[in-house]
């Protein structure tokens, strides 16, 4: 009796590991490509809307990034080579960008570019570009998984703002990043997935020692 206590016991712990596992590191990030730009007054730039879906297959992206209007004007959105189909919609300080496939079962993996946005820069100072994401919201950025429920698997604490800092005298303007290429938070999330196995392991042990010392 004791020895189907133990397995059982042991048998519910692993599976409760391993649903937390697969649930904390099924997460989609957004990007902005450069991480900040320099600009002068009247001049254009460009910033690369990148999406990374980590370990995960998905189906389709909401974009909303908001912006100040009175430093910065829309000019327009260059679809991206990331999904096949790619439409936006210009508001009031705040862009809104669709990428999804063009049929049903059909996915993507990886990283890529969704859209590239231009802007004029109108004032001097400094303002940022950011990704409006609110998982409690429907009008929010959305990362969708590949599945029946059309899961949203966006992670909102990953992403980070553009910012843009703009001078009065004209200027050759200017981007900065971090990394020429795409970030790569699919191996990130392997590296730290394969750390979280191996604390989960060793709690394991732990715990089947004490089992063992009880039986």
């Amino acid at each position: 009796m004791r020895k189907y206590f133990f397995i059982t016991i042991v048998g519910v712990f692993v599976f409760a590991m391993s649903a937390t596992i697969s649930t904390v590191y099924a997460a989609g990030t957004l990007d902005f490509v450069p991480d900040s730009t320099s600009v002068a007054v009247d001049e254009s730039f460009t910033v690369d809307i990148n999406i990374d879906a980590g370990t995960d297959q998905i189906a389709s992206t909401d974009i909303y990034i908001d912006f100040d209007n009175t430093q910065l004007e829309f000019e327009t959105v260059t679809d991206g080579s990331y999904f096949p189909d790619v439409s936006s919609q210009p508001l009031t300080g705040r862009i809104y960008i669709a990428g999804l496939m063009e049929n049903p079962g059909e996915y993507k993996e990886g990283s890529g570019t969704v859209a590239k946005v231009t802007f004029k820069a109108l004032t001097e100072g400094t303002t940022t570009l950011t990704f409006d994401c609110d998982t409690t919201d429907s009008e929010t950025s959305k990362v969708v998984k590949n599945d029946a429920n059309a899961t949203n698997i966006i992670d909102c604490a990953a992403l980070a703002s553009h910012v843009v800092t703009i001078s009065a005298t004209s200027s050759s303007s200017s981007s900065t990043s971090t990394s020429g290429t795409l970030p790569q938070s699919g191996v990130y999330d392997e590296v730290i997935k394969l750390i979280a196995l191996g604390g989960a392991f060793i709690f394991v042990g732990v715990f089947m020692r004490a089992i063992l010392r009880f039986l």
